[in-house]
């Protein structure tokens, strides 16, 4: 097979606003928003998108309708979580601190 082979002697080639310079691609102001490497890219900036996120496939996924999220593994917090909604866990808790309840009447029921 045959390809087109496009080099540069001044280091870059810029395709309409779109530069190529090595194995980085960008803009002409902003040369390396992308790096190719083998079997990685690495994005410098924000990731903006409109559609669904898929990692891995299944493996950490964001819906783009909901924003539900699934993530197949083990999920590590290192900081203070806030939770606006239910926390609903099947199989064993461990907690490794105190139990803080803080509503005038709060309950703690075992069904």
């Amino acid at each position: 097979t045959t390809g087109l082979t496009i080099s540069s002697n001044v280091g870059f080639v810029d395709v309409e606003e779109v530069r190529f310079t090595n194995k980085k691609i960008g803009t002409n102001g902003n040369d390396d928003l992308l790096t190719l490497a083998s079997g990685e890219l690495t994005i410098t900036g924000n990731v903006n998108m409109t559609g669904n996120l898929k990692l891995a496939s299944t493996k950490f996924t964001v819906a783009a309708s909901s924003g539900n999220t699934y993530v197949d593994g083990e999920l590590t917090v290192n900081r203070a979580t806030s939770l606006q909604e239910t926390l609903e866990v099947t199989g064993e808790t461990t907690m490794l601190a105190d139990l803080k309840m803080s509503k005038t009447a709060a309950a703690l029921t075992h069904t």
